[in-house]
């Protein structure tokens, strides 16, 4: 590990390289960074007025960020990009009522 270190600072990686001690932390970052950028995916969907791909986009950011709670049973759940998608006003519904 300390050779990992090493290299990724004499490479100039360190602004974007993230270490993890345990594969769930991995497994989790990935799974919300995916989420996050399927939600921007939807967000250009709903630009075009494309609601039922946006709409397929912003249930598909629920699901993996509602897995991602279950996952991380340590921590408290991480909310703000279900309140972002759920509700009256949330995502979903803007995508819906454009379908």
């Amino acid at each position: 590990m300390v050779h990992m270190s090493e290299w990724i600072l004499e490479s100039g990686y360190e602004s974007i390289m993230q270490m993890f001690d345990h594969e769930t932390d991995l497994l989790l970052a990935l799974v919300r960074d995916t989420s996050k950028d399927i939600i921007k995916l939807g967000e250009s969907y709903m630009q075009v007025n494309d609601g039922k791909n946006a709409r397929k986009c912003f249930v598909t950011a629920e699901t993996l960020e509602m897995q991602a709670n279950t996952i991380n049973i340590c921590r408290a759940p991480l909310m703000t990009r279900l309140q972002l998608l759920q509700g009256e006003n949330g995502l979903i519904a803007q995508a819906r009522q454009l379908q």
